[in-house]
C-alpha cells in the first residue's frame, strides 16, 4: 500500500507590499491538512508553506526534493492559494517574494511545476487549486492580480496520465472570493467539507469521494453560496481522464468509525481521554539502590526522586507501546514521535506515561498511562485501538465545552427515587455518583465527568459505561434531570 504525500502552498502575505494579501489562504492550507490526516497524510510526508515560508526558491526545491521521493502506488496531494496570472500565454503561480514589477521571472511557471510532477514516480496526483482568477482591480475577497489563467496547463497535465486530476477554483475569466464567515475561500470551504465527509452529497455510493462525483458536489454548492455577493460568479473546474473514474478518498472505515462513535455519544465532547494505572513499590523500581531512602512525604524533592528511579521502567513501557502501535496502526518509524519525558505522539492521538507517589503510601508509586487529544474521537471505537489499549484503562473521562452545574447535579440524586447514592464535599463543587449493581461510578467536576471502574477495563467495556453519562457531560440545569434516568 503506497503512501500518503501532501505539499500545501498559502501565499497570504507578501513581501512586496503592491501586492494584496490573500485572505484566508493559511486557513485553507491548514485545514486541507488537517481534512488529509484523515486519509492517511502524516507530518513526515508534508510540505505545509505558508506565506514567508512560500519563497520562489523554497518552493522550487521542495517540489524537486518530493517528486524524487514519491513512489508508484503512493498518492500525491497538491494545493496551492494565492495570487495566479497569465502572461505571454504562460501560467504561474505567485511566491512571497514575487515583485509586482517584476511579476515572471519572480514567480513559478505552472508548466515547469507540472513537467516535474509528471515525471515523478507517483501515478496518482490531484491538484487543488485556489488561484484561477482574471481583474487588475481588486477587492480583499478577489484572489487575483492579472487576467487569463487560461487552463491548457491543467488539460495537458491531467492528459499525461490516467491518474492525474486537477481542480481549480473557477474559469479563468472569472474570481475566486473569501468569506469573512467562513475565515475560508468559498470553493476551498466546500472542499474540506466534502474531503472530511462533512457532506454526504459529495459521495458516490455513501462512501467514495470520487473526482465525478467531487466536481459535481463544489458545481453545485459552490455557485449557489450564499457568501457570494449579488453578481459575483464562481464556476469550479476540473481537469482529467474522463474515461476511467478516480477516487479521490474512500471513507468507508471513516465513516464506519463515526457511526460507532456516534452510537455511544462520542461527538459530544470537546476532549475524551482514557486513563489506567498500577502500583509499584519504590524500592523495587531499576533506579532504586541500596543507599536511596522510600520518601516519607510527597513534594517536588520527592516526585523528581521517584521519578529518577523509575526511569527505566517508563522508558520500557514506551518503547512497548511503540512497537504495538506500529503493528496494530501500521505506523511508521517516522509516524511517531518518541519522547524523553515519557510521552508518544502518533498521527491520530497522543500518549503519556507519567509516575508520581501514591498520597496514600509514600513508600509506594503509581505509574499511569494516559491518551488524549484525539484528532477523531471515533477512533477509539476501532478494533485497531482495541488491540493496544484493551485492559490498559480503568477511567475514560469526558470533558464539556461549557460548565456543569453541580449543584444541580446533586440536588436531582438527591431528590431521585431510586436509590442513587452520591458523595459530595462541604463546597458541592464535585460529587461521586454510584447506583446499586451498577460496575462504574461517575464523578462530576464542573468541567468533566470520569468513568471510573474498579479494575482495567476492555476499551467497549469502557464506552459501553462512558456511554450512560455522555448525556450528563453534555448538558446542563435542569436538562440533567433527564440524564438520570441513564444510570438504572
Amino acid at each position: 500500500m503506497g503512501q500518503v504525500f501532501g505539499f500545501l502552498i498559502a501565499v497570504e502575505k507578501y513581501q512586496d507590499v503592491g501586492i494584496n494579501a490573500v485572505r484566508f489562504a493559511e486557513n485553507d492550507a491548514t485545514g486541507l491538512r488537517d481534512a488529509l490526516e484523515l486519509h492517511g497524510l502524516n507530518m513526515a510526508n508534508t510540505v505545509l508553506l505558508l506565506s514567508a515560508q512560500a519563497t520562489k526558491n523554497r518552493i522550487e526545491s521542495e517540489i524537486r526534493r518530493v517528486c524524487k521521493t514519491v513512489r508508484d502506488g503512493d498518492t500525491l496531494y497538491f494545493f496551492y492559494a494565492g495570487h495566479g496570472f497569465s502572461n505571454n500565454s504562460k501560467n504561474y503561480i505567485t511566491c512571497h517574494d514575487t515583485v509586482l514589477k517584476d511579476l515572471a521571472p519572480t514567480s513559478i511557471e505552472l508548466q515547469g511545476l507540472f513537467t516535474e510532477l509528471a515525471r515523478s514516480a507517483c501515478r496518482k496526483i490531484i491538484l487543488f487549486l485556489d488561484s484561477c482568477h482574471s481583474g487588475l482591480e481588486i477587492d480583499d475577497r478577489m484572489r487575483s492580480i492579472l487576467s487569463d489563467l487560461s487552463d491548457d496547463d491543467f488539460r495537458n497535465f491531467c492528459q499525461s496520465a490516467e491518474h492525474h486530476q486537477a481542480f481549480s477554483a473557477c474559469k479563468p475569466d472569472e474570481q475566486s472570493r473569501s468569506a469573512l464567515y467562513l475565515k475560508h475561500g468559498i470553493w476551498t470551504y466546500h472542499l474540506l467539507e466534502a474531503l472530511n465527509g462533512r457532506d454526504k452529497a459529495a459521495l458516490e455510493r455513501g462512501k467514495f469521494l470520487t473526482a465525478s462525483s467531487l466536481q459535481t458536489y463544489l458545481s453545485s454548492t459552490v455557485p449557489k453560496s450564499t457568501h457570494l455577493q449579488p453578481g459575483d460568479v464562481q464556476t469550479p473546474m476540473a481537469w482529467g481522464n474522463q474515461t476511467h473514474e478516480f477516487i479521490v478518498a474512500d471513507f468507508t472505515k471513516i465513516l464506519a468509525d463515526r457511526d460507532a462513535a456516534a452510537r455511544i455519544g462520542l461527538g459530544q465532547f470537546k476532549g475524551i481521554s482514557m486513563r489506567g494505572s498500577v502500583i509499584e513499590w519504590i524500592n523495587k523500581l531499576s533506579g532504586f539502590n541500596r543507599h536511596h531512602r522510600v520518601p516519607d512525604a510527597v513534594n517536588d524533592r520527592t516526585r523528581g526522586f521517584v521519578r529518577s528511579v523509575a526511569s527505566d521502567e517508563i522508558q520500557r513501557r514506551v518503547e512497548k507501546l511503540a512497537d504495538v502501535l506500529k503493528a496494530s496502526f501500521h505506523y511508521k518509524r517516522k509516524d511517531l514521535q518518541v519522547n524523553t519525558d515519557g510521552s508518544i505522539e502518533t498521527p491520530d492521538f497522543a500518549i503519556e506515561v507519567e509516575v508520581d507517589i501514591d498520597p496514600d503510601d509514600t513508600a509506594k508509586c503509581i505509574i499511569s498511562t494516559s491518551v488524549s487529544d484525539f484528532k477523531d474521537p471515533a477512533i477509539v471505537a476501532s478494533e485497531e485501538f482495541a488491540a493496544v489499549f484493551d485492559n490498559e484503562f480503568d477511567r475514560i473521562c469526558f470533558s464539556v465545552s461549557g460548565k456543569i452545574d453541580v449543584e444541580a447535579v446533586i440536588d436531582m440524586v438527591e431528590d431521585d427515587p431510586r436509590g442513587l447514592g452520591i458523595d459530595y464535599p462541604s463546597a458541592a463543587n464535585s460529587c461521586t455518583i454510584t447506583a446499586p449493581g451498577m460496575m462504574p461510578e461517575i464523578k462530576v467536576s464542573s468541567e468533566q465527568v470520569i468513568v471510573q471502574f474498579r479494575s482495567t477495563q476492555v476499551v467497549q467495556a469502557l464506552l459501553s459505561g462512558g456511554q450512560s453519562f455522555t448525556t450528563l457531560a453534555s448538558h446542563n440545569g435542569g436538562s440533567l434531570g433527564m440524564a438520570l434516568r441513564l444510570l438504572d
